[in-house]
């Protein structure tokens, strides 16, 4: 199923409870989850204690799609369930898989630009789980692209580069740093490895009924914005605050 499912929570019970009397296969498409970096973080944290997450994903709509208008892609448009914090939902899928389930969100969603019609272009959250928080930072108006993934624990910090990529760290005092080849399709190809070769074993990771809580909570929080068209149009080089 294509992430995050749908951007309404209507039909969410029935299809769930189709599953459940059907005993069906489903899996919540999420790629990054098969991505050589988040492995490596994900190993690195087994047995470990999280004090605090920080999460940051920047891009520029226009490239995400360079042959299309990106104002008359669904992504512009909040009612076609667009907006980066549908689209860029990989976050909060990959704070719960490394962190524990996400139990509330808070924050807010802004449109500070006019890249889109009238989708949330940034977002700013705070995600709680059980023993830790995690902040998250995206938007898609950013010129300079990055996504990482920074960890504090009690012995030192781990941060995840999907851009560069790389995991560079401190444990004690042992220096951590670990470079990544990656070819562009391959945390797809592991998907699909993944998923066939699961098919019908009752152990899919990421199931529907077990993404279903997560995608419930971002759909609450998102239906509980109100941000329409919040952007302040500035003259060149003006700053506004102290």
């Amino acid at each position: 199923m294509e992430k995050p499912v749908d951007c309404a929570l209507s039909g969410l019970e029935k299809l769930l409870e189709t599953i459940r009397l059907q005993r069906l296969t489903t899996y919540v498409a999420y790629p990054l989850r098969f991505h050589p970096v988040v492995r490596a973080l994900k190993k690195k944290l087994e047995g470990k204690t999280c004090l605090h997450a920080n999460m940051v994903c920047a891009s520029y709509l226009p490239h995400w799609r360079p042959k299309q208008d990106h104002r008359k892609s669904y992504a512009s448009m909040r009612d076609k369930g667009g907006g980066v914090f549908l689209e860029m939902s990989h976050e909060l899928d990959l704070a719960q898989y490394l962190f524990g389930p996400v139990l509330e969100i808070t924050g807010k969603l802004n449109r500070s630009s006019d890249l889109t019609v009238d989708s949330d272009d940034c977002a700013d959250l705070i995600l709680r789980h059980h023993h830790t928080s995690t902040n998250v930072h995206l938007n898609l108006f950013s010129r300079q692209r990055r996504r990482f993934i920074e960890v504090d624990l009690p012995d030192g910090y781990l941060r995840a580069d999907l851009c560069q990529p790389k995991v560079t760290g401190l444990s004690g005092d042992e220096a951590i740093h670990e470079d990544f080849t990656i070819e562009s399709d391959s945390m797809y190809v592991s998907q699909l490895k993944y998923f066939f070769a699961n098919i019908g074993l009752g152990e899919m990771e990421n199931s529907l009924p077990e993404a279903s809580p997560l995608f419930r909570t971002m759909i609450e929080f998102r239906e509980s914005q109100n941000y329409g068209n919040t952007h302040h149009h500035l003259r060149p080089g003006r700053v506004t605050g102290s």
